[in-house]
């Protein structure tokens, strides 16, 4: 299974948090389709990198990636180092 193919339902899931873990994710486009597809409508994704991370991508490079996949934002917290994103699937 993994992060590609998660063994839940389709719209069974209220949240998702990626701590640390996005950047470690080599085809992230992928998990974020399949977190569109195990998300209930309005389900929230939570995703927070920091430095010094050796793999850290910065805040517009995430924001821009789930913008491309569908979600909506919701949010940020935090600063260049150290930030956390909330989205939505709309």
């Amino acid at each position: 299974s993994g992060a590609y193919h998660l063994p839940l339902s389709e719209e069974s899931v209220d949240v998702a948090i990626l701590i640390a873990t996005f950047c470690e994710i080599p085809n992230s486009m992928l998990v974020l389709e399949e977190l569109r597809r195990v998300l209930k409508p309005g389900g929230r994704v939570g995703i927070s990198e920091e430095i010094p991370h050796p793999g850290y991508l910065p805040a517009p490079v995430v924001r821009s990636q789930l913008r491309e996949a569908g979600f909506r934002f919701g949010g940020q917290q935090g600063n260049a180092l150290c930030y956390s994103l909330l989205y939505f699937k709309e």
